[in-house]
C-alpha cells in the first residue's frame, strides 16, 4: 500500500523509536528512531532539515562512559554565554573596570592549568613590582596579588597530589620562627589596623607584607628546580626590575605615557626624580633615583655570569657595554650606596671564583680607572652632578654643591637618629618597640605637612637606618633576634656558593647569595628599614632554601647517572662458549 512521502517519514520514525535500545537508553533510542527514518525513507539524499535533526541526536547515541568528553565543550559554552551577557551589561552601562578584571582573572587561571608547578617563578619576577594595579579594586600591590594566586593554586595543587614535595626545615627557618612570634608578640601588645578599618592606630600594612612574604615563602618551600631553570632564574628575577625602570623612564621623558601608566600601575606614573637636600633652583640638582635598581641589578648578573674582571675588557664587547651602562645608571641615581654596593658585589665574585689573589688583581684594576675618572672630571670632562654627589666621597675636585647636598643628606639622617634614640616622641618602648602603625593624630599631621618633610619619615619609622628602624618598630630585643637571622641567612648563602661551584647552579646562587650576605652589613653600616627587610629577608631564606635543595637533588642525580655510566663502562659480554667437540670413535 503506497504512502505519502511525510506518511512514510513518520511510520519509519516510530519504527525506529521503538527498537530495543529504546528501552535500555532512551536519547539512544531517539537517535536510532532519527537515522532509521532517515534510512529506510530517503534512499539517496535526505533534505537538510532531516539531517541536522540527526546530527544532534546522534550525540545521544554515545555511551555514558564518554560523556565526560563533552562535559567541557558544555561547560565553555555555558560559561561563555554568561560572561558575554554579563561583559554586555557592563560596558553598556560604562563599568568596563570589572569586565578586565574578569578577563585578567581568566587569563591567569589558563596559565595554571598550562604551567601549574612552574607558576611559581612569577613570585621572583613579580616581586619587585610594589605598585596596585589601576584597573582593579583593592590596595594590594601586583606581587601581593600575584603571591595570593600562587598560594591558593598550590593548596589546589596540594590537594590534588600534584605538588609532592616537603619542605625540609633547617636551622635559619627556626631563627625565623622565633623572628616571626616576637613580631607577633609586639602586635598583641601595640595592636593595629588600617584606615580603611577605622582603627584607632593605623599604618599596619608591615604585618600585612609580612604575611604576604610568609605566604610566598610557603610557595618556594615546594619547589625544586632543574639545571636550565636555574640558569634562566636570574635573568628572569632581573626582568621585573627593568620593567619597572621602563615604565618609570618613560613617564619621566615622555609626559603623554604618564596618564595611560597610572591607569595601570600608578605608582610608577610620578616620575621617580627628587631633588637633592640644596635649596639652590638648578636643574642638575635632579637625580633619576629609578635608575638605581636597574644598575644593581645588570651589575649583579653580569658579576654572577662572568667573571667580574672581564667586564670593562673591551674585548668582550657585550658584557662590557651593559657594565659601563649599569655604572652609568648608578651615576645618575646619585646613589653612594649604589656605589658601595656594585664595589661589594665586585669583589666578593672576585673571591668566590678565583680567591683573594684576584681580589688583588681587580683593586689594581679598578683604583686607575677611578684616578682617570676623577682626573677627567676635573679638567676636561666634568662629570652630572648626581655622578659627582654619588662619588664625592672619594678624593677630588668636585662640585661643591654636590658635596653641600650629601653632607646635608647624612647630617639630616644623622639628626633623625639622634632625635629617635635620645627622646621618648617617636620610640616610646626602645627594649621591646612599638610596632607598626601610628596614632589617627600622627596621620592627620602628616597629611597637612609637606611630603618630604623630617617630621614624617619619623612617625612612620622611617629612619633611613636599618637598627634605629628595628629599634622603632620591635625594640633592641627584636633588633638582636633580626641580626641574627640576617647572620643566618648570610652564613647559608656563603655555603651554597661554596656547594654550587663547577655547577648549572653557581650563576644563581652568586646571584641570590651576594645580596643575602651584603644584607647584614647594609642593614647595619649602610642603609636599610626594617619594615622592608624583613619581608625581604624571608624571600631570601626562601630562594636560598630552595635552591639549596635542588642543587642537592641535582648532585645526587648526577652521581646516579655516573654510578650507571662506570657500571656500563666496566661491564663485558659473556665469553661465548666454545662449540663442544666430540672425538671420533677409534674402531
Amino acid at each position: 500500500m503506497s504512502c505519502s512521502p511525510a506518511a512514510c517519514e513518520t511510520r519509519h520514525f516510530w519504527a525506529g523509536l521503538t527498537e530495543a535500545s529504546y528501552n535500555k537508553n532512551p536519547a539512544a533510542g531517539f537517535g536510532n528512531a532519527v537515522v532509521f527514518s532517515i534510512h529506510h525513507s530517503h534512499r539517496t539524499s535526505p533534505p537538510l532539515h532531516l539531517r541536522r535533526t540527526a546530527s544532534i541526536f546522534l550525540v545521544a547515541r554515545m555511551k555514558l562512559e564518554r560523556l565526560h568528553e563533552y562535559i567541557l565543550i558544555t561547560v565553555v559554552i555555558l560559561a561563555g554565554s554568561v560572561f558575554a551577557l554579563y561583559a554586555g551589561s557592563k560596558v553598556g552601562a560604562g563599568d568596563s573596570a570589572k569586565v578586565g578584571a574578569v578577563i585578567f582573572a581568566f587569563a591567569v587561571a589558563l596559565l595554571l592549568i598550562r604551567y601549574k608547578m612552574r607558576a611559581w617563578v612569577w613570585i621572583p619576577l613579580f616581586w619587585p613590582i610594589a605598585s596596585k594595579v589601576g584597573f582593579l579594586p583593592g590596595e594590594l600591590p601586583v606581587r601581593d596579588l600575584v603571591i595570593i594566586v600562587l598560594f591558593g593554586a598550590f593548596l589546589v595543587f596540594k590537594a590534588l597530589k600534584i605538588s609532592k614535595i616537603k619542605p625540609v626545615y633547617e636551622w635559619v627557618d627556626l631563627v625565623l620562627v622565633f623572628n616571626i612570634l616576637y613580631l607577633l608578640s609586639v602586635f598583641i601588645r601595640n595592636p593595629v589596623g588600617t584606615e580603611s578599618m577605622g582603627s584607632e592606630k593605623v599604618g599596619g600594612r608591615g604585618y600585612f607584607e609580612v604575611i604576604f612574604a610568609l605566604l610566598a615563602y610557603w610557595v618556594i618551600q615546594r619547589v625544586r628546580i632543574d639545571d636550565r631553570t636555574a640558569t634562566r632564574l636570574p635573568i628572569i628575577m632581573v626582568a621585573g626590575t627593568l620593567f619597572t625602570t621602563v615604565l618609570q623612564f618613560m613617564a619621566d621623558h615622555f609626559p603623554f605615557s604618564a596618564q595611560l601608566i597610572g591607569k595601570v600601575l600608578p605608582e610608577y606614573a610620578a616620575t621617580d626624580t627628587q631633588g637633592s637636600l640644596n635649596t639652590q633652583p638648578d636643574a642638575e640638582l635632579e637625580r633619576q633615583q629609578y635608575l638605581a635598581g636597574a644598575g644593581s641589578a645588570i651589575f649583579q648578573l653580569l658579576c654572577a655570569r662572568y667573571l667580574p674582571t672581564t667586564l670593562f675588557n673591551p674585548l668582550y664587547i657585550g658584557r662590557f657595554l651593559l657594565a659601563v651602562m649599569s655604572v652609568q645608571f648608578i651615576f645618575l641615581s646619585g646613589h653612594r650606596i649604589g656605589i658601595f654596593y656594585i664595589g661589594f658585589v665586585f669583589f666578593m665574585a672576585l673571591y668566590f671564583r678565583k680567591g683573594i689573589a684576584t681580589v688583588i688583581m681587580g683593586l689594581a684594576l679598578v683604583i686607575p680607572l677611578l684616578a682617570l675618572l676623577i682626573t677627567l672630571q676635573s679638567t676636561v670632562l666634568p662629570l652630572p652632578f648626581a655622578a659627582q654627589r654619588a662619588l664625592c666621597f672619594l678624593p677630588g675636585k668636585w662640585d661643591q654643591a654636590a658635596v653641600a647636598d650629601a653632607k646635608n643628606s647624612s647630617e639630616w639622617r644623622y639628626e633623625m637618629w639622634r632625635i629617635a634614640l635620645t627622646t621618648d616622641k617617636y620610640i616610646v618602648n626602645k627594649w621591646l618597640g612599638d610596632g607598626f602603625g601610628f596614632t589617627r593624630r600622627q596621620l592627620e599631621e602628616m597629611v597637612s605637612a609637606s611630603t618630604e618633610s623630617q617630621e614624617n619619615f619619623m612617625i612612620v619609622g622611617d629612619f633611613h637606618s636599618g637598627p634605629v628602624s628595628a629599634i622603632r618598630y620591635v625594640g633592641y630585643v627584636g633588633l638582636v633576634l633580626f641580626v641574627i637571622l640576617l647572620a643566618s641567612i648570610a652564613r647559608c648563602a656563603w655555603k651554597l656558593i661554596i656547594a654550587s661551584r663547577d655547577t648549572p647552579f653557581y650563576c644563581l646562587a652568586l646571584f641570590i647569595g651576594l645580596p643575602a650576605i651584603y644584607h647584614l652589613g647594609g642593614f647595619l653600616f649602610v642603609m636599610g628599614g626594617y619594615q622592608n627587610d624583613l619581608p625581604q629577608a624571608i624571600f631570601n631564606t626562601a630562594m636560598l632554601q630552595m635552591t639549596s635543595f635542588s642543587l642537592a637533588r641535582f648532585k645526587e642525580s648526577a652521581r646516579g647517572a655516573g654510578r650507571k655510566t662506570m657500571a656500563a663502562s666496566l661491564s663485558f659480554s659473556r665469553r661465548p662458549s666454545l662449540p663442544r667437540m666430540e672425538l671420533p670413535t677409534v674402531r
